[in-house]
Order: structure tokens, then C-alpha cells, then sequence
């Protein structure tokens, strides 16, 4: 039978489970229903009875999220058939702050049990959930709320713990509203960062989201006051503590609205004052914009609730549409456009407009500052058929962008006129959690995570430097790993060759390394190479690839490798190690820099560099060589970063320092030089004065 995750977070496996408990309430507390009927996919899950958030966190004095008086919060929960003694399950969309702020407040109110439906509407769908579109049938209780003071923070209490040492201030807001002001001492967690990327959005697991706390400095035996706009953001935090088990956590009731009216703080953007009748989102924005923004002549709003016509009415008086040939016409023109789809991710993945931004409508209000935050910019906001790209645009304008649009028809529209459109290679669920951290990462995300996968890339050697590049690239998710290697694996070699293990001895490194790479990542395909790499193969191997690391520790095969990345025109990440010692860099001549015969146009004489095998290595040291070989790598595959070209980085362990040397391109070099004199490889054996080939030129590694 499927369980909850814990305590209060519950999974649509376990509600299907529960859903006829007798004594389990379910609420809706997706949009209004006006909303819904304006564009929101109609239907509920069987028996949820819906609930206006503004019903009970209202707007007084121009400050969102305050909690309406007790009497009339324990009528309104009473007329939905709600009694302190129910088990209570809450959801929204996507288990967004709309649901974590109702259920923080029954929380607060004492309610027996809360739970939070991780995932939302979403999760209940993509369980296979049944949808009802049946009114419930409601028999009105009471309701007798019993405030508990632990879980909430009032402005008055927290003035009087201001600086307490015990008391640990949290805003949950977006980077650009907490620079623009803050409490206090208040700490800054973003609250989108508590929940894991997927298609699906759900909180991390309670192991991540304490090791993320610890980092920001929260610990167990401090009281947490978390804090937003409005509290819905906020009480998310409240949430994700709770689930991480920091149990002394309060959720402040009136929020950042509430401290900068008192205190004078001054912002960039002004708090907009607003009557108690005028509608807020999840975070306390305003629904509709202010007289003094409103372009054209205001719909008069009749009593009671709107209509989806009203509603749509009032939004187009208010924002101005562009038609799909219009957008097009501005694109091409090379005005600087932001577009943005805020369509569901099921939508997006079957075709969008090129350069569009991806960010679905339940989060366009929270991300909109990170895609774009210059508030006068020109914004094109669309969706399937003009509908939620109105709204959005409206809301987008409450929060102060001045020259946004909608564009009228959709996506829908947009493909119906032959207009170009892109199908998106996208990350299958699976990999969106295996690769989940590197899609939080703003120069990765799901893109770069694509380009990695889309990669290939050939180490030289299964040995010391090629064992870890070999592990963190195919974590990393380097979709093709070739591996030139001739040797057997040699109970000497695992002192430092970590690809390996002792029921490996004897077996060919290749093998070993194939099973090894696939028990890490089965995303990644392996090529064993096991040749002796030559004048007479190295350009056929090398060429398919996009990245050559070189872990060799034999001069002809250093040579060998150099000259055919230059003549191919491949970078080569190049490494090595020393008893204490290692250096790396990269090597691009395309991109004007040096290559290796650049820095060592001569191969010293033969006997004269001891090897490992005479000198010996520092078993660890390879490791931290063939771990920055592969962040090179990674770096020049997703071109973020500044590259080791032209630059050798030299390691000492003994020392524990860096240091950075400048090496610069010889035009009188034989291989990139201005007027090369080498250009087909040649016998290295013979350049590097051996009388006869090694045996394994490209086995052992270092």
C-alpha cells in the first residue's frame, strides 16, 4: 500500500490509496473559479471541495497576505464541510505556495492533520488519477480554530527578536526583490530552490534540503522565521524546513509588505496600495493593474463574480496584442524581443517559436525578473490560444513592465500560418533526476545537459588521469566516451587506477572500464579502443570525436596525439603527473592557441624522464589531475568558462598550491606554425629516438 512520503507531504499513489477515507477532506485551491473558466483545464479531484485563498488572506491597508479576523476564516472552512478534527489534503497546480500557504494556516490553526499533495493537479495527473467535474456535496460544520503562536511571526514579534542570536530571518523572495530590500539580517533562500527539477515540480528530498540549509547557515537549534511578499511563498519555506525536520519554524503574517510600509523602506519598485476588493495572486501581486497604468478605459467590474468574458475584457483594455504576423515581422527586424511561452511543458515540447523563453504560467510572475529585468524592455507574451498570455501580460504589468504584449492566436495561430516553429530534444524524466543538478545550474540547464549527452569524447589511456576524467565525464553525462587503451589491468595499477578493482587484474583495461562507466551512467555509450594508437590509426579514431583527453605517460604517444588533434582540428585536454606533480591544459590551435610541440618542440633523450614505474606517483594525485581534465572538457563541450588555452595549470600536493603559467602559440612550430614542415604524422618512435616500438603505446597511462 503506497505511504506518504513524511508526515505531512503525500504522494498521488497514496491519496488514490485514501481517497474514500471517511475522514479526509480534500481542498482545491487552484485559481478562482473565473479564472478557471478563462483558460484553466476544467476539473478536480473526486470530493475536493475549491477554496478562494483570498477568502482568507486578504489585502488591508494596501498590505497582501494578511489573515482575515478568526470568526470569519472558521465560518468560511466551516461552510466547506471542514471541522478541526478532519484529516485535511490541500493541492494546487503544481504544490506551488497557493496550497503550502492554506495548509500552513490550518497548520497554524491546529488542524489534527495536514497534508501537502507533493506535485499538485500535475502529480494527480500524471498518476493516472480520476477527474471528477461533479460539485461535491458539502454538509456545512463548525469550525474552532486553536491558534498555535509557535508557527507564526508577527511584525510586532519579530521586532522584538530583531538580532536575537536564537532567531534566524529567511526571505524566500527572487534575488532581485531581496537586493532591492530586506529585513534586517534576513538570510536570502530562493523558494523555487527547494523543489526538484522534473516535469512534475516536487519538493527535493529531506536529505538534500537539509544539506541546503546547513550550507545557507540554518541549524535545528535556532528558531526560522520565513518571510515573502505576501506569506505564500513563504510559508512553501515553512514546508520545506518542516519535511528537513526544523520544527521550530514560523511563517510571518503580513511579510515584507507589512515591514516596509512600517518602517519606510524605500524600493525601486513602490508598494501599489490597494482596496481590500482587489484581487491578489499567490504572492500578494496584484491582479489587475492600478488607474494610472490602465492604457485604455477601464471595464467596470459588475458585483459579485465575473464572467470569463468580463475578465477577458478587462485584460485586453488593459494590455495590447500584436498578431502572429506582427511578431514576426519584429523578430526579423531584429528588434530585442523577450518571448515567452507560458504554456505547460507538454505543450512546449511539441513545437515552440525559435528564442522563445520556456516558463508555464504558474511561475511566470516568480522567474519572469530572472529572464528578463529591465521592467521597460518589450516582453511578447504567448500561450496555445491567447487566453492565459492575456492574463499573464496583465499580471506582468501590475508588477510594473511597462511595454509588455500578448500575442493573439497563440501558438495555435502561429503554426496555422506556416510561421517557423522548433521541436525540442528534451531530458525523459529519468534523466531530468539523474541530471537534476546540473539543470538548476543557469549555464547548464536543460540545454547544456543535452549538449553533453549529444557529445563524444576519446580519453588516451584507461590508467591514472584517464580513470577519473572517465567517471566524472560519464556522470556528468558525456553521452559517447571512446577509450584507447592496449594494456591489462596489473594489481600495481590499483594504487591509483580507480576504473578498476581486484577482480579486474588481467582483464584488458577496456573491458573493465566499459563495465565500470555503464554501472555509473547506462546513459552513456562506451567504445573500447583496444589498439596500439599509431601513425598508421590515430587520425581514423581521433576523428570521431569532438574532445580528445590525453592521459598517456610515453613521449611517442604524446607527440602522436598532439600532431593529429592539430591536423584534425580537435582540442586536446593534456596532463601529467609527477611522484608530487601534475600540470594540464588545453590545447586548441583553431582558436589561435599553442599546441604541445609549442611548449616542448623536442623530446628529451631517451631514459632521461624517469616514468611512474621508476619514479613513482602519489596514488591520489591522479585523481585531482584527472578530475580538472575533465572539467576542461565539460567547460569546452558547453563553452562556458574561461579555458586553459595558453595557460598551464601545475599542481604541487606537497605545497597544496596552484600556479598558472602563460605558454604562447611558436609560429615556427613544425605543427601549427605559420609554415608547417609537418603535415601527415610521422614514427614517433623513431623522433623520439627509440629503436623500436613501445609495446603498448597507448596502454598504461599514468
Amino acid at each position: 500500500m503506497p505511504e506518504k512520503a513524511k508526515g505531512f507531504l503525500i504522494t498521488a499513489e497514496w491519496l488514490k490509496e485514501h481517497l474514500k477515507d471517511p475522514d479526509l477532506r480534500i481542498i482545491d485551491v487552484r485559481p478562482t473559479l473565473e479564472q478557471i473558466e478563462s483558460g484553466y483545464p476544467w476539473g478536480h479531484i473526486p470530493g475536493a471541495v475549491h477554496l478562494d485563498t483570498r477568502e482568507l488572506f486578504t489585502t488591508v491597508d494596501g498590505i497582501p497576505g494578511k489573515l482575515v479576523p478568526q470568526a470569519t476564516g472558521e465560518a468560511i472552512l466551516g461552510r466547506l464541510g471542514l471541522s478541526r478534527d478532519d484529516r485535511v489534503a490541500v493541492y494546487d497546480d503544481s504544490g506551488g505556495p497557493l496550497a503550502a500557504q492554506i495548509a500552513w494556516l490550518l497548520d497554524y490553526w491546529g488542524q489534527r492533520e495536514v497534508y501537502l499533495l507533493d506535485g499538485g493537479w500535475q502529480a494527480w495527473l500524471e498518476a493516472g488519477g480520476e477527474v471528477s467535474t461533479d460539485e461535491p456535496r458539502i454538509s456545512p460544520k463548525e469550525y474552532h480554530a486553536r491558534p498555535d503562536e509557535s508557527k507564526i511571526a508577527t511584525i510586532d514579534w519579530i521586532e522584538a527578536h530583531l538580532g536575537h542570536p536564537g532567531v534566524i530571518l529567511v526571505d524566500t523572495r527572487t534575488p532581485q526583490e531581496y537586493e532591492r530590500g530586506h529585513l534586517p539580517g534576513a538570510i536570502h533562500l530562493n523558494w523555487e530552490d527547494n523543489v526538484a527539477a522534473g516535469d512534475v515540480p516536487r519538493f527535493l528530498d529531506a536529505t538534500t534540503l537539509r544539506h541546503r540549509f546547513a550550507e545557507a547557515g540554518i541549524t535545528p537549534d535556532k528558531e526560522v522565521v520565513v518571510y515573502c511578499e505576501s506569506g505564500a511563498r513563504s510559508a512553501h519555506t515553512y514546508w520545506a524546513l518542516r519535511l528537513a525536520g526544523f520544527e521550530k519554524t514560523r511563517n510571518y503574517e503580513g511579510s515584507w509588505a507589512e515591514w516596509s510600509r512600517r518602517h519606510g523602506v524605500a524600493e525601486s519598485q513602490p508598494v501599489t496600495t490597494q482596496t481590500e476588493d482587489t484581487p491578489v495572486g499567490p504572492c500578494g501581486l496584484p491582479l489587475t493593474s492600478t488607474a494610472a497604468e490602465t492604457t485604455a478605459e477601464p471595464v467596470a467590474a459588475p458585483q459579485g463574480r465575473l464572467t470569463r468574458d468580463q475578465i477577458l475584457a478587462q485584460a485586453r483594455a488593459q494590455v495590447p496584442e500584436l498578431d502572429v504576423y506582427e511578431v514576426k515581422r519584429r523578430l526579423d527586424a531584429g528588434e530585442p524581443l523577450t518571448l515567452v511561452d507560458i504554456r505547460e511543458r507538454d505543450e512546449w515540447v511539441q513545437g515552440h517559436i525559435p528564442g522563445a523563453r520556456f516558463v508555464p504560467r504558474g511561475f511566470l510572475e516568480l522567474r519572469i525578473e530572472e529572464i528578463q529585468p529591465d521592467r521597460d524592455a518589450p516582453i511578447v507574451v504567448y500561450c496555445a490560444g491567447g487566453v492565459r498570455s492575456l492574463l499573464g501580460a496583465r499580471d506582468l504589468k501590475a508588477m510594473g513592465y511597462t511595454n509588455v504584449y500578448s500575442m493573439a492566436g497563440g501558438f495555435t495561430q502561429w503554426k496555422n500560418s506556416g510561421l517557423p516553429f522548433v521541436v525540442p530534444r528534451v531530458l525523459n524524466e529519468e534523466q531530468r533526476t539523474r541530471y537534476s543538478r546540473h539543470i538548476l545550474i543557469p549555464e547548464i540547464g536543460e540545454e547544456g545537459q543535452l549538449r553533453l549527452l549529444e557529445s563524444k569524447a576519446l580519453l588516451i589511456g584507461a590508467g591514472g588521469l584517464g580513470s577519473p576524467a572517465a567517471l566524472y565525464l560519464a556522470a556528468a553525462g558525456v553521452g559517447t566516451i571512446g577509450i584507447v587503451d592496449f594494456d591489462e589491468v596489473d594489481l600495481s595499477n590499483l594504487q591509483r587506477q580507480i576504473l578498476h578493482g581486484h577482480s579486474d587484474i588481467g582483464r584488458p583495461k577496456v573491458e573493465s572500464a566499459i563495465d565500470t562507466l555503464k554501472e555509473i551512467n547506462p546513459d552513456v555509450q562506451v567504445i573500447p579502443h583496444r589498439v596500439r594508437l599509431d601513425s598508421s590509426n590515430a587520425l581514423d579514431i581521433l576523428q570521431e570525436y569532438d574532445i580528445v583527453l590525453n592521459g598517456s605517460d610515453n613521449f611517442p604517444t604524446r607527440y602522436l596525439v598532439n600532431d593529429a588533434c592539430v591536423l584534425l582540428g580537435k582540442p586536446l585536454v593534456d596532463a601529467s603527473i609527477f611522484i608530487f606533480e601534475g600540470q594540464v591544459t588545453l590545447y586548441d590551435t583553431t582558436q589561435g592557441g599553442p599546441c604541445y610541440r609549442c611548449l616542448y618542440p623536442d623530446p628529451p633523450p631517451p631514459g632521461e624522464v624517469p616514468s611512474c614505474a621508476e619514479a613513482g606517483v602519489l596514488g591520489v594525485l591522479p585523481g585531482i589531475i584527472g578530475s580538472l581534465q575533465a572539467i576542461e572538457a565539460i567547460k569546452y563541450i558547453l563553452q562556458i568558462g574561461e579555458p586553459l588555452v595558453g595557460r598551464l595549470l601545475m599542481f604541487d600536493a606537497l605545497d597544496m598550491t596552484f600556479r598558472t603559467l602563460r605558454i604562447r602559440r611558436d609560429e615556427e612550430c613544425p605543427v601549427c606554425g605559420e609554415h608547417p614542415t609537418v603535415t601527415e604524422l610521422i614514427d614517433y618512435e623513431q623522433f623520439c629516438g627509440l629503436p623500436s616500438r613501445q609495446p603498448a603505446a597507448a596502454g598504461n597511462g599514468r
